[in-house]
């Protein structure tokens, strides 16, 4: 067969037509030149990039024939004036420079028949025997081990070159031997001129776009577009157009794509269907599709958020106009969402039974995603409801802070102040001191007319703040009451203050009571005080209050002399408990509470 493919046809012969990989080959290239070659190499990278094609100039710069050395400039295949050793090096058929195909040649003795046993034969005609290893890290782990010593230390005019798509599966005791270099995916721009170049050389009639396409399809391996190249030409021998490159490669091509998109923005889920149909009708791979649709979601995010930056958009399938022209109908938060959901949906159509359905779905769900309200929309909305009931929540808050309440329960509504002409309280006696209306009845038994504001009429530098409300939509809520549990844990110094202030206003000078007497009779003064000046309660409930307040007096006091005993070193327990029915504290309890003594323990 006399036709050569492109891919091997215009295999790179010098390190200066190696594509993308500049700094890989100009370190080659210096060592060559200095004489510091490394006895080992390990090229990785993905597929396609230059690796085993680099490891074959190393080759053929080392044993070119037209010179005296090592040189930088081996012979092309396509001189009639090739050296042998070149031409059998770019063939693979040379007899010291061995190509080793780790992954049909796995296990130990392939290594030990192929390289162990003949490392230490001269080379039969060139300078150095170059073993070529590809796919090294599907050797097996034996014949990693058998190759460590022969890696380590090989003969001097001995080489080796080993390339591989997977890094992480070769072993740590193997790279630390070598040097390795990592052949990065070629860029796009540098892909096209390659194409351009080929298809002037061939005279191959190809627009633009076309050749656009063909090396979008790479992913930045050049062989991979070398090989879609083949196929289009072989689809189209006349002038090849952007939909002949969707056609024979199975692609969308970037016309559906933009279509797709649109009817995304215009929300037209008849349009959408529309597209799966092409897709299936083309027999176009729809997980493929997904992937281009996802990669045309990023380019139109990253000019959102960073303009068209030839950098990050380079690989991009729309020009800038086209992308500009949809990023205006999207924003970056539409994106993210377009591009989370279509990747559920590439993956769900990986193990879906109707792969179809699964994208139509998808494709259709993205259009209703554009549909969604953002969160910050979601509460102008609100605060454009709330607006409407902004004058009684106003009025609702003024009112909280002039009246300061210790209760956070809803209180009674304030009644209408009585007229002077019809007073509904009974008169109040001439000797009475007048009332004071801001404090309010602390001892009355019903509650009065006016809710009870705590608002002292003294000057202070406390002040209890009102219980925080919380407006919403027109709708006033508080927060819940502290438990009793919780509420001995606070001190409020405010009410402190406030109260000791009260006590002072009084004529109390706030010194501890000196027996029980003394403090019955002020609460007694202070409660026929208050009452009578509130002019509420009756009678027998002022009556029942001297009462009450006696009766706590009685429980307090105690004319009873009782002597403590002395205890020993080791009392008994009748001995413990009559100690302890001795104690004031102890004797005070069982007044008050009723109580008895029923066991006594010693520290």
């Amino acid at each position: 067969m006399s036709y050569q493919v492109i891919a091997r046809k215009w295999r790179p012969h010098t390190f200066e037509e190696v594509t993308g990989q500049d700094v890989i080959t100009r370190t080659l290239r210096n060592a060559i030149e200095s004489g510091r070659l490394h006895h080992a190499y390990l090229f990785s990278g993905a597929r396609g990039v230059g690796k085993t094609t680099t490891a074959r100039i190393i080759a053929k710069a080392l044993n070119c024939h037209r010179s005296e050395g090592p040189t930088l400039t081996p012979c092309r295949t396509d001189d009639p004036a090739a050296c042998p050793s070149c031409m059998e090096i770019s063939e693979s058929r040379s007899m010291d420079v061995l190509e080793i195909d780790a992954a049909s040649h796995t296990g130990i003795d392939d290594v030990r028949d192929t390289i162990i046993d003949n490392i230490n034969v001269n080379p039969a005609r060139d300078r150095y025997k170059v073993f070529i290893i590809d796919e090294v890290h599907q050797l097996s782990k034996p014949a990693f081990n058998a190759l460590l010593k022969t890696l380590e230390e090989p003969p001097p005019n001995v080489l080796f070159v080993m390339a591989t798509t997977e890094l992480h599966k070769v072993p740590i005791t193997i790279t630390s031997r070598c040097q390795e270099f990592q052949f990065r995916t070629i860029p796009l721009q540098k892909i096209l001129d390659r194409l351009t170049h080929i298809a002037k050389a061939e005279s191959i009639k190809i627009s633009d776009e076309a050749l656009r396409e063909i090396a979008r399809s790479g992913e930045g391996s050049m062989r991979d577009a070398q090989s879609n190249f083949d196929q289009v030409i072989s689809f189209s021998s006349d002038d090849i157009t952007a939909e002949d490159v969707a056609n024979a490669l199975g692609f969308a091509g970037v016309r559906l794509l933009e279509r797709t998109m649109s009817a995304i923005a215009e929300r037209q889920p008849k349009e959408l269907l529309d597209v799966v149909e092409t897709l299936v009708s083309r027999g176009n791979d729809l997980r493929h599709f997904c992937r281009d649709l996802l990669g045309l979601i990023r380019d139109i995010f990253v000019y959102k958020a960073a303009g068209f930056d030839a950098s990050l958009l380079e690989g991009a399938a729309l020009n800038e106009a086209e992308i500009r022209a949809l990023a205006e109908k999207f924003t970056e938060a539409d994106l993210t969402r377009f591009f989370n959901s279509l990747a559920e949906t590439e993956a769900a159509i990986r193990t879906a039974a109707n792969p179809r359905y699964t994208l139509e779905i998808g494709l259709v769900k993205l259009a209703e995603l554009g549909t969604v309200k953002s969160i910050e929309e979601i509460l102008r909305s609100l605060d454009a409801i709330a607006g409407g009931a902004a004058a009684p929540l106003a009025s609702t808050a003024a009112a909280t802070q002039e009246k300061k309440t210790l209760n956070p329960e809803p209180q009674p509504e304030p009644q209408p102040e009585p007229k002077a002409e019809t007073p509904e309280k009974p008169e109040k006696p001439a000797e009475t001191p007048p009332r004071e209306p801001e404090e309010p009845d602390y001892f009355a038994d019903e509650p009065p007319d006016e809710p009870a504001y705590f608002e002292p009429e003294f000057e202070t530098e406390h002040h209890f703040e009102p219980v925080p409300e919380i407006a919403v939509a027109g709708l006033t809520a508080k927060l819940p009451p502290l438990s009793s549990d919780e509420l001995e844990h606070f001190e409020i110094e405010a009410v402190d203050a406030a109260f000791s202030a009260r006590m002072l206003a009084l004529g109390d000078d706030l010194a501890p009571s000196a027996n029980a007497d003394e403090l019955r009779a002020f609460f007694a003064d202070v409660r026929h005080a208050r009452s009578a000046a509130a002019g509420i309660g009756t009678s027998a409930d002022i009556e029942a209050g001297h009462a009450m307040v006696k009766g706590l007096a009685d429980a307090f006091k105690d004319d009873d002399f009782v002597e403590i005993p002395q205890l020993g070193e080791n009392p008994t327990e009748a001995e413990l408990i009559a100690y302890a029915n001795a104690l004031p504290k102890v004797r005070l309890l069982k007044r008050v509470f009723g109580a008895e003594v029923v066991e006594v323990k010693k520290k």
